[in-house]
């Protein structure tokens, strides 16, 4: 079978495993990243030990999506397991604890050298400081002409690891309709001054009302902050929350800090 070009732009972790997917299908691959190394998000996942998959990963724990369908797709073609394979057969020593994977080392550090290495290894040759703003004519990028593209360049959550939204650009110019993107995992603002509780963490239940209509609750561990509420049972809320403001409604959270005692849920 005859071997195709494929041009992936973006360099993050989508990016490398769809190039080392490809490769191994026995297509040639070329990576165009336009920062000055790959994989710069990944260092910061999981406060850098890189829990980067779960048992109970699923579409009922996914926030950043308003197409569930879509997303319960993606799941299903490569669940966790996948995942795991994946890096195991890449080299990488796994470990879990409480249904959570991280690898041996508790380093992200191992998990990108190993992720570099497999690019290495089976020739997919890596562009750096390539900034690719659109196609230049069909399947032409950077010059070159490819018989396939795969935009892997993320969103715009972390601007100094390369998420900068261009991608975001890209798609707009291909005349791809954009969902405008939203913090879905952020810590929630009050107007309340909540400085006292500062440094205190606590299980506790946080209701979101949307224009005073309940529409979600969660619990979990409660963080305040300074300015707001921050912690596994908020952050579950932002998603909703931030999509509410968006559209102009009004979203206040409300926290019971005894539903421990509330076996109603």
């Amino acid at each position: 079978m005859e071997y195709k070009k494929v041009a992936v732009i973006g360099g993050g972790v989508s990016g490398m495993a769809a190039a080392i997917k490809d490769e191994k299908k026995g297509n040639r691959v070329t990576i165009y990243e336009h920062t000055d190394s790959l994989g710069k998000k990944l260092l910061i996942t999981g406060n850098g030990k890189c829990n980067f998959s779960n048992r109970d990963a699923g579409i009922f724990h996914y926030h950043s999506s308003t197409d569930k369908g879509q997303t319960a797709g993606v799941f299903s073609r490569f669940p966790f397991e996948e995942t795991r394979l994946f890096l195991e057969k890449a080299g990488l020593f796994i470990k879990e604890k409480e249904g959570r994977f991280y690898p041996y080392t508790d380093s992200s550090k191992t998990v990108l050298k190993i992720l570099k290495l497999e690019l290495k290894n089976l020739g997919v040759e890596v562009l750096l400081n390539s900034h690719i703003s659109g196609l230049e004519d069909d399947l032409c990028v950077g010059g070159r002409s490819f018989d396939r593209v795969i935009l892997a360049t993320g969103g715009c959550s972390f601007k100094n690891t390369g998420s900068d939204g261009t991608g975001l650009e890209f798609l707009k110019k291909s005349g791809i309709r954009i969902i405008e993107p939203l913090p879905a995992l952020t810590p929630l603002p009050v107007r309340e001054d909540v400085s006292a509780l500062k440094g205190v963490r606590c299980s506790a239940k946080v209701t979101l009302f949307i224009d005073g209509k309940k529409t979600a609750f969660a619990k979990g561990e409660l963080q305040p902050y300074e300015k707001g509420l921050s912690g596994i049972c908020a952050m579950d809320l932002s998603g909703q929350a931030a999509r509410a403001v968006f559209e102009g409604k009004k979203a206040e959270p409300e926290v019971d800090f005894f539903s421990v005692c509330d076996e109603s849920g």
